[in-house]
């Protein structure tokens, strides 16, 4: 099995758990490395969690790593700032021929075999890529400043979060490549998507915070939600409100979901908790609190270790220094720290 952790603003971005193919054991970590806006030095970490060791395989490849995926012994690399998706192949670790010309790519997904969506976050986008060829063929219009997206069936749902300054979920019908539905979910900036056991979405949005013009003032802030949409039509079946904003600490991975467990974990990164949510009951179910320094900028969960991972940024210079990666248990305490490389 493989776990993605992805965080901004640090060296440290993207959980993906590497599994073994039997027991679906996780033999590792994929941890992508955002890296710091001005020097463009995103790199790509392999943590083995049998040996506790750390490989660098990308090493500042002259871009910022917002996210990657996991697709048939491939990891596909959303380099943000140089319009390409990078690939490895993560049986060598070497890098191969990347996808050219996407702008602004955020998160993945593969809606076929060889067929995979890529949100542009400020095209307002969605570009559609023939993964065998590493071609772009066409794009689809959806809403402001797209971020997550999932596939269910014959539909794939778009997060649009205009930066907290949206409220909808853009519905793509694959066949056609075309928006079959635009869903208007009430809550303030959606921006993380999960498909439960169940088959329905869950739309997680962070709230917004609206300043005056000269960023002196908070005239106004909501609180985040948690929204459940039924698959099939994107009618909305409920809601969950939050108390507070959610969200990473960084424009990381502030979600991740465990079909093992049926469990969403959803990071409060400023204040290093993690609200868990029940899928198969469609409920809230408890808090964690993580211990140790630093923000928290990107989360993810193994299931069968019962075991949280937190991407952590420096506590001293969260913008410039390398971050590092907490392994907490299900009450929070710290289990280790791995300190990757710069």
């Amino acid at each position: 099995m493989q776990c993605i952790l992805s965080i901004a603003a640090t060296l440290v971005a993207i959980f993906a758990l590497a599994t073994t193919t039997t027991a679906q054991q996780i033999t590792g970590v994929y941890v992508g490395n955002q890296g710091n806006f001005s020097d463009q030095n995103g790199s790509v970490t392999f943590y083995d969690t049998q040996t506790l060791a750390s490989l660098q395989i990308l090493e500042d490849f002259g871009t910022l790593v917002q996210s990657l995926i996991l697709h048939e012994g491939k990891a596909y690399i959303m380099s943000n700032t140089s319009h390409n998706v990078d690939i490895i192949d993560v049986a060598t670790n070497t890098r191969e021929t990347p996808i050219m010309g996407i702008p602004s790519p955020r998160y993945m997904a593969v809606v076929d075999t060889d067929k995979a969506y890529v949100s542009n976050l400020y095209d307002a986008t969605v570009t559609i890529v023939d993964l065998a060829s590493r071609s772009v063929t066409g794009k689809v219009s959806v809403g402001s400043n797209p971020e997550d997206l999932a596939v269910v069936g014959h539909l794939a749902f778009v997060a649009n979060s205009g930066f907290g300054h949206n409220s909808t979920v853009t519905v793509i019908d694959l066949t056609a490549d075309t928006v079959f539905a635009t869903v208007d979910t009430g809550c303030d900036g959606p921006r993380h998507l999960a498909v439960d056991h169940d088959g329905e979405v869950w739309v997680f949005c962070n709230g917004k915070t609206v300043y005056n013009d000269d960023f002196t003032l908070v005239l106004e802030r909501t609180n985040g939600a948690v929204v459940i949409l039924d698959s099939s039509t994107g009618a909305i079946e409920s809601t969950i409100l939050l108390d507070s904003q959610a969200g990473a600490a960084s424009a990381g991975q502030d979600v991740f979901y465990s079909a093992e467990s049926q469990e969403a974990f959803l990071v409060r990164g400023n204040d290093k908790l993690v609200l868990v949510f029940d899928t198969a009951n469609n409920r809230y179910k408890e808090i964690i609190s993580l211990a140790g320094d630093g923000t928290v900028g990107a989360i993810a969960y193994d299931a069968d270790a019962d075991e949280l991972y937190a991407a952590r940024l420096d506590a001293d210079n969260p913008y410039t220094a390398a971050g590092t990666v907490t392994v907490h248990g299900r009450d929070g305490a710290v289990l280790r720290h791995t300190f990757l490389p710069a």
